[in-house]
């Protein structure tokens, strides 16, 4: 190329060359807003998925204090309501089945799952083997540390683990006396209160009993 050709040509090249850097920078921007737009989606699914578990955990949690409760509630009744001398059950399918009368009587309508996994419940057996209570294998921390339901029992608001929530029967005469008073209408008296049932001759096992 002579250099009259190359003047000439030369302010169509230049005119050409610096077409392509705001492309460039274009395309550079709508990269940095894809990487934003990503990384702000990732923390929007993250916050949700942690909305969701602490969601479901509530609703865990909830389920084995009703659970619980109703076991622990069989068992003051199994216990109660013996017709000779008063025992606890070795297995939970005895309150599901109660033979020891001349009508069988049911005290669950189904053996107690664990809302943590849907295995079966752990023990909590006195001295002579009798169940007592139940609890959780779950070694998750609670969320919820006080306001549960009276009938769910002493549950400890310090607890590291659902494991440590312990269902256990009372089977003090207070409690068995406090469950066959009938509701009062409002506005009207109380009736008085029967007199406990003596105590059988063997004191019936307690809390205390269980091992840790």
């Amino acid at each position: 190329m002579t250099c009259a050709a190359a003047r000439r040509a030369w302010p169509a090249m230049a005119a050409a060359m610096p077409a392509g850097r705001p492309a460039r920078r274009c395309s550079g921007a709508a990269f940095l807003s894809l990487l934003l737009a990503v990384a702000l989606l990732g923390l929007g699914l993250l916050a949700t998925a942690e909305l969701w578990t602490q969601s479901r955990q509530r609703e865990q949690e909830a389920e084995l204090v009703r659970t619980g409760t109703a076991v622990r509630e069989a068992l003051r009744r199994y216990y109660v309501q013996s017709p000779g001398a008063r025992r606890l059950p070795k297995s939970l399918e005895d309150l599901l089945h109660d033979a020891r009368g001349p009508v069988p009587r049911r005290f669950l309508r189904r053996l107690p799952r664990d809302p943590f996994g849907g295995q079966d419940l752990l023990l909590l057996r006195d001295a002579q083997g009798g169940i007592i209570g139940v609890h959780s294998a779950s070694t998750r921390g609670p969320l919820r540390r006080q306001g549960w339901p009276e009938a769910a029992g002493p549950l400890d608001p310090r607890a590291g683990s659902y494991r440590h929530w312990h269902f256990v029967a009372d089977l003090s005469s207070n409690a068995r006396l406090s469950m066959r008073r009938k509701p009062v209408a409002p506005g009207t008296t109380a009736p008085a209160a029967p007199p406990a049932a003596a105590e059988p001759a063997s004191a019936p096992a307690s809390a205390a009993n269980i091992p840790a």
